[in-house]
């Protein structure tokens, strides 16, 4: 969703501070592109994107969720901390990494006083990624995306669905017309590459 709600609002919807920080440090406001990090849960109907998310909350204890948390925030921290390595029911170790910092940093300050266990079940459970959780079906999502946009600014979102056929053909057949229908997203490309196309707008 990047460039077009920068087109309906015009640069008072991108976030104030860091574009007052490119000025300061002496570059064009639009050199930086703000992004929010989305985790969309799709269905074909609203109660059955409801029901994937309380499938996901259930399953967030299962011994093979956990593994995969454990894994992901080792991944984050730049591959430097085996957190499989930690005892589980200790307090979350304060290491962040060379990673995605402020990510860990997340992490850690999040799991203060709590459990590795708690930090990695919390994780599981998509909770600590700081980014937004649109749960429903393609319009339902759509229109909860488009309403962040025009209320909060920036120049669009990362998505960060599990990587699978089924949810990327959610996105590619289901999301983005829906998008599109709102005007929300582009409908082609106008360069070559991802750069050209990121700064368009």
């Amino acid at each position: 969703m990047i460039g077009q709600a920068r087109q309906r609002r015009g640069h008072e919807g991108v976030p104030a501070g860091i574009r007052s920080r490119l000025v300061a440090a002496g570059r064009k406001p639009d050199d930086c592109k703000v992004l929010f990090l989305a985790t969309p849960v799709l269905g074909r109907t609203d109660e059955e994107a409801r029901e994937r998310e309380r499938g996901i909350e259930a399953a967030a204890g299962e011994p093979v969720q956990l593994e995969k948390a454990l894994w992901h925030m080792s991944y984050v921290s730049g591959g430097e901390v085996d957190f499989a390595a930690y005892d589980l029911d200790a307090p979350m170790p304060e290491v962040v990494g060379n990673g995605e910092q402020s990510i860990m940093a997340r992490y850690v300050a999040a799991a203060k006083g709590r459990t590795l266990r708690d930090a990695a079940l919390s994780r599981s459970r998509r909770k600590m990624t700081g980014g937004y959780d649109f749960v429903g079906a393609p319009d339902t999502v759509a229109a909860q995306m488009d309403e962040v946009m025009q209320e909060v600014g920036g120049d669009g979102f990362l998505l960060s669905p599990p990587m699978t056929r089924v949810a990327i053909n959610e996105i590619a057949d289901g999301l983005a017309p829906a998008l599109r229908r709102r005007g929300a997203i582009r409908a082609g490309y106008t360069f070559d590459t991802f750069r050209e196309n990121l700064t368009e707008f």
